[in-house]
């Protein structure tokens, strides 16, 4: 988890930071309303459609690599996570949001969800090109897994 210090003057990177904004990819859906209790979802968490409510885009967590992403939750330094029926802010297509590496990624690499809770990003092998966990490309280079990397949101 991210400290985040309102007070500091630097300029530090943060997971879920979107750069480049505005964007009209940004879409305010509902966490699944059956998110197992307890559970959180968090900036820089990469999220897939589901079905919910109607007449609300309905978003849950990514629960395998080859899940279809729709985007990713951006940073907002007011929320530290979001439950089951909260509205929710989605960045898409286009938009550039700091991730962390699952590991060592090349600057221009294809890269698709991966990690235990599959909320971090890992590079595409060439097999997997057209497979649907494919969220992005990254603009920085990962030299190592946990390092946090922009990447374009490609996922649509």
């Amino acid at each position: 988890m991210t400290n985040i210090n309102l007070n500091a003057f630097s300029l530090d990177t943060a997971k879920g930071l979107t750069q480049f904004l505005p964007s009209s990819n940004v879409f305010t859906c509902q966490v699944y309303k059956s998110l197992t209790t307890g559970t959180k979802l968090t900036a820089g968490q990469p999220v897939k459609l589901t079905t919910g409510v109607s007449g609300q885009i309905t978003v849950t967590a990514c629960s395998a690599e080859t899940d279809k992403v729709f985007g990713v939750i951006p940073l907002r330094h007011k929320v530290n996570g979001y439950v089951a029926g909260d509205m929710v802010e989605i960045a898409s297509d286009y938009c550039v949001v700091t991730m962390e590496a699952n590991a060592a990624t090349t600057q221009g690499a294809a890269v698709k969800v991966a990690g235990d809770a599959y909320n971090k990003v890992t590079p595409v092998t060439g097999s997997e090109q057209s497979t649907p966990a494919q969220i992005g490309i990254a603009l920085d280079a990962a030299t190592a897994q946990g390092n946090l990397i922009r990447v374009l949101i490609k996922c649509l």
